[in-house]
This record gives structure tokens, C-alpha cells and sequence, in this order.
């Protein structure tokens, strides 16, 4: 993997900016709420 191929993820939509549970930590909510309404 080259420094140029560490960004491709950045262009894919489905690629997860954040772990399920910093998400729920930063919303303050729970990670079975979070899977819920996915």
C-alpha cells in the first residue's frame, strides 16, 4: 500500500468514518440505538 492508496477509502460512501462506538459516545447514545436505526 502506497501513501496515495491510504485515501482511496475516502471516496467510498459506505466506508465508516468512525467506529459504532465513538459514534454512540459522540451522540451521547447507545451502540444498540445506533444499530437500530441503521
Amino acid at each position: 500500500m502506497t501513501a496515495d492508496d491510504s485515501f482511496d477509502c475516502l471516496d467510498d460512501y459506505d466506508h465508516p468514518a468512525y467506529t459504532m462506538g465513538r459514534a454512540a459516545d459522540t451522540l451521547g447514545t447507545t451502540r444498540g440505538f445506533l444499530r437500530a436505526v441503521d
